[in-house]
């Protein structure tokens, strides 16, 4: 059973969309991955739910991380750097600050090669 509740991650990531099946994977994702580390509290558990559930949502909603911004005609522009894990959204970052294991970080570890093609 989840953590949280739709309206815990409304406030955070306001979104028309329908936040329950980020809500099913958030939890899903947290239980399996930290639900057995005895050094996280069930308040500790909920607030990196709640987070994770947050940048599943913004990996689909708001594709990622703001790459640009511009003050003037309002322009933004958005990325999903490919590898990045938590680390490609804010929310992301969140969880992995909470998680006091670093349990969430080992699992960003991998390294990733990065190639871009540039023509002329």
């Amino acid at each position: 059973m989840a953590r949280i509740l739709e309206e815990e991650l409304q406030e955070i990531l306001p979104s028309p969309t329908d936040l329950s099946p980020y809500i099913e994977l958030g939890n899903r994702f947290v239980t399996e991955t930290l639900g057995s580390v005895t050094s996280l509290t069930v308040a500790q558990l909920k607030d990196i739910e709640l987070f994770v559930s947050a940048h599943f949502a913004a990996m689909t909603v708001e594709r990622g991380t703001p790459r640009f911004e511009q003050v003037g005609d309002s322009r933004v522009s958005w990325e999903v750097k490919a590898g990045d894990g938590l680390k490609s959204t804010r929310f992301g970052k969140m969880a992995l600050l909470l998680d006091s294991s670093k349990t969430l970080a080992k699992l960003s570890v991998e390294s990733v090669a990065e190639f871009r093609v540039f023509g002329g």
